[in-house]
């Protein structure tokens, strides 16, 4: 099996480049993919963006030059930890697969996958080099977001949709729902969903990039016009979030449990989902509704109004004078 060498890594603010050169800048160096120009997952900017992220990187040949292999198949092991790298997740749990060896790559990354609860019942064997379908990866991604279970597209869509295995189905069609999954076209203008196939790098990047929106790893003023046109997801803390716009699903992931995050003159349309322990602050900002799942703070300064805040989980909540909530909901249990 080919060396695996990581070539980025870390939190990457520089600028990106699409264009014939397929490259990328990182830092004060360009990596240029050598196999990438043309392919759709590069121009339509999903590889670029998740790359630059550090979700996922390439393989070094033994010329110097550097490859992606956007359509090679994708383990279980390789998924998972894509997914942990895309939302930032650090907190672990124990495992008990017989084979995922703790001194093995992959173990951190089902030990965190474990933490989230997002772990499928594989039972005593998990099977991390075996490749991963498109069905399986959807699923593991819906438990991860924790998608309504009543939000979910008709099967009717897709042609094939008798052949979904029972224990993904209901995943899959939520995941259609999202918008995070999608069908391929076929000549009589039908769609099939191909549920059973194998998950290329580029199909995994895509449902990531489609899922995350905008990461964001860093202060920043404005939203990034190369991330997903909805969804946004924070995944670390001490940074500060300046003029954005909000839509769509709007995450602070368990990544930035440690941290200060501040939002100024920004507006969140839709749901803010607080799903670790951050330390948040909304100034000068309105929202239509909050959920503290995870615990953490939530402070409200300089006239933010937030339409409805929901404590599900012991939180300390603070609203200044001259901030406003129209309705507070407290969980049994929490305080």
């Amino acid at each position: 099996m080919q060396l695996f060498k990581r070539i980025l890594s870390g939190v990457l603010a520089a600028a990106m480049t699409i264009g014939a050169a397929s490259m990328i800048s990182v830092g004060a160096a360009n990596v240029s993919f050598t196999d990438v120009s043309g392919h759709w997952a590069w121009t339509n900017g999903q590889i670029p963006y998740l790359v630059e992220k550090g979700v996922l990187n390439g393989y070094e040949q033994s010329n110097g030059t550097y490859i992606f292999k956007p359509d090679g198949e994708v383990k279980r092991s390789e998924f998972i930890k894509m997914l942990d790298e895309t939302f930032g997740l650090t907190k672990t749990a124990a495992i008990n697969f017989a084979d995922v060896k703790a001194d093995s790559w992959y173990a951190p990354y089902f030990q965190k996958a474990a933490a989230q609860g997002y772990i499928l019942d594989y039972g005593t064997n998990a099977n991390p080099e075996g490749l991963i379908s498109r069905e399986e990866a959807a699923s593991l991604l819906v438990r991860y977001l924790d998608l309504p279970a009543n939000e979910k597209a008709n099967a009717s869509t897709f042609t094939d949709s008798a052949s979904i295995s029972p224990a993904y189905k209901e995943y899959v069609l939520r995941a259609v729902y999202a918008g995070i999954l999608n069908g391929y076209k076929q000549n009589d203008g039908t769609y099939q969903l191909k549920p059973s196939k194998t998950l290329s790098r580029a199909e995994a990047l895509t449902i990531l990039y489609r899922a995350a929106g905008c990461i964001y790893n860093a202060s920043i003023y404005n939203r990034e016009g190369s991330a997903y046109e909805t969804n946004n997801t924070i995944t670390c803390g001490n940074i500060t979030i300046s003029n954005v716009r909000f839509n769509g699903r709007n995450i602070v992931t368990e990544g930035a449990s440690d941290g200060k995050i501040t939002f100024a003159d920004c507006d969140i349309n839709g749901t803010l989902i607080v799903r670790g322990g951050a330390n948040i602050t909304l100034d000068d900002c309105t929202a239509d509704e909050i959920i503290l799942r995870g615990g953490g703070t939530l402070n409200l300064v300089n006239g933010t109004e937030v339409k409805a805040v929901t404590v599900e989980t012991t939180s300390a909540l603070t609203a200044y004078s001259n901030t406003e909530i129209e309705t507070l909901t407290i969980a049994y249990g929490a305080d």
